[in-house]
């Protein structure tokens, strides 16, 4: 079964998430996502956005790359999950995708999943996988792209907590529990300032790159001296 029905709408702000999966025109151009995870895919993309976003730090490019794929896969995972009781297995077997303009994770389609600890399972090895992949082509530290994964679960987790007040506050606490722990084991640190921002403890480089120096709605730690990357 196709994860994603048409008639799963989601409030607002999680309107964005339908744009991340692909409709049934989309899908005819897909491929396995398995065959867009190369090296060579995945420096295309590194240039494409160093076409788009540069010059600068080819490692500022593969930060933003691992953004907008974790952005397109775990925004909709807890999204649709935890508000629509519709998981999906993040599972490159399985799973379709799409690429932009600059090469790029454009969008997915993902399987149904029987249920929400062997989706988050499936996505945390995901993330491991895709972590190790961009840090060999990119000379980075896979924690900087775990980061990247734990930044984009935590703060949908913090949008989806006013909507759990009233829906299935259960589920979304053993969700939160789940990613809290992944983020321990990974050594990843988040809190929110006195404005409810989230905050991190790793830079995501973004500022590296000219056309995105000052990071105005994505850098969560306003580009520290002495990031770690």
């Amino acid at each position: 079964m196709i994860a994603v029905a048409s008639d799963l709408a989601l409030p607002a702000p999680f309107e964005d998430c339908r744009n991340y999966l692909l409709d049934d025109t989309m899908v005819r151009s897909a491929i396995s996502a398995r065959a867009l995870l190369t090296p060579e895919q995945i420096e295309a993309g590194i240039d494409g956005i160093l076409g788009k976003w540069g010059p600068g730090d080819r490692r500022a490019a593969a930060s933003l790359w691992t953004q907008g794929y974790f952005l397109r896969a775990l925004r909709p995972l807890l999204a649709y999950g935890i508000l629509r009781d519709h998981w999906f297995a993040l599972d490159v077997r399985t799973a379709q995708a799409a690429l932009s303009d600059m090469s790029t994770i454009a969008g997915f389609r993902f399987m149904r999943s029987p249920g929400h600890m062997q989706a988050l399972q499936l996505a945390f090895d995901h993330i491991d996988a895709i972590a190790s992949v961009v840090s060999g082509v990119s000379k980075t530290s896979p924690r900087l792209h775990r980061s990247n994964a734990g930044y984009i679960l935590n703060k949908a987790l913090g949008q989806i907590l006013p909507f759990s007040m009233k829906g299935d506050q259960a589920l979304y606490e053993e969700v939160d529990g789940v990613v809290r722990g992944f983020s321990d084991k990974w050594g990843l640190k988040f809190h929110r300032d006195a404005d409810g921002d989230l905050k991190r403890s790793i830079c995501c480089l973004r500022y590296n790159l000219a056309g995105l120096k000052l990071c105005k709605t994505a850098c969560p730690i306003r580009a520290p001296n002495g990031a770690e990357t």
